[in-house]
């Protein structure tokens, strides 16, 4: 096994990563498109009824509160789930990764096979993030080109001449905290995902029982801490100090790194 770091080597792995999972990417993007449409045209939705009413009718007041409501947080949120298709990336490159042949194929350093999947899940994750952005801002715009008015108008009629829209209202884009938020976390489940496929020496049912249990384990810990250095007096802060959030999380990174490279140096891969 090779024992120095070499950028041409690991920018040979990144290819290969890229050859081996962009269907899987894809994939992702597809889904991503395809929750946004479902997330507006489902029957019931605000848009879906507008569609399909007649154009004489006027808007109503409850759907003006909607429309300025938090109430389409789930929908919105929602679309971050093909996100998490990193994982069978994760296991299908970790798998691979263990046979004779693949290190005979493209023999990396503990180092180099520690980076190849977690920047090429960083990447994944970051061209996917922006076609969520492009895709809800776009919607956003739409909304408030066809509801704003007529919705701010009818609430105005109604006493409410300044009313709070809800940052995951329909006419807002996703708060750029809920970016990172989704982010952070899907980083810190890749790595901790690899440290448990190569901990194991057989990956069987009850490994990966054990896997995700150690995921939800981090995950409720990291709400902890999140819920913790919450500051309620400042609302901007909605998942806890940015500071403490920020080393808090580039510790995580740090071990995780280093716990990957010792599992491969040791493991020989």
């Amino acid at each position: 096994m090779k024992t120095t770091f070499n950028f041409t080597r690991l920018g040979i792995g990144l290819r290969e990563f890229y050859y081996l999972y962009r269907k899987d990417f894809r994939t992702m993007a597809l889904l991503v498109f395809i929750l946004a449409i479902l997330g507006n045209l489902y029957p019931t939705s605000i848009f879906y009824e507008h569609i399909m009413r007649d154009s004489k009718e006027t808007l109503s007041i409850d759907t003006a509160f909607k429309l300025i409501s938090g109430k389409s947080v789930t929908f919105k949120q929602l679309i971050f789930i093909p996100g998490l298709l990193v994982i069978p990336v994760i296991f299908q490159y970790i798998k691979r990764i263990r046979t004779i042949v693949s290190r005979n194929l493209l023999p990396l350093s503990a180092w180099e096979n520690t980076m190849v999947p977690i920047l090429g899940t960083f990447v994944m994750l970051l061209v996917l993030f922006s076609e969520i952005y492009l895709l809800d801002t776009a919607i956003a715009q739409i909304y408030r080109q066809i509801f704003f008015k007529d919705a701010m108008e009818l609430l105005a009629q109604n006493g409410q001449l300044y009313p709070y829209i809800d940052p995951y209202a329909y006419f807002n884009p996703i708060p750029l905290s809920f970016y990172l938020f989704s982010f952070s976390k899907l980083i810190v489940i890749s790595i901790v995902v690899m440290i448990g496929l190569l901990s194991i020496w057989k990956i069987n049912f009850l490994g990966l029982v054990g896997i995700f249990a150690l995921i939800g384990g981090i995950y409720l810990v990291n709400m902890w801490l999140s819920v913790r250095t919450y500051n309620s007096d400042i609302t901007a802060l909605t998942y806890g100090s940015s500071m403490i959030q920020m080393i808090y999380q580039l510790f995580l990174l740090i071990i995780g790194l280093y716990t990957i490279k010792q599992l491969f140096k040791e493991g020989q891969v």
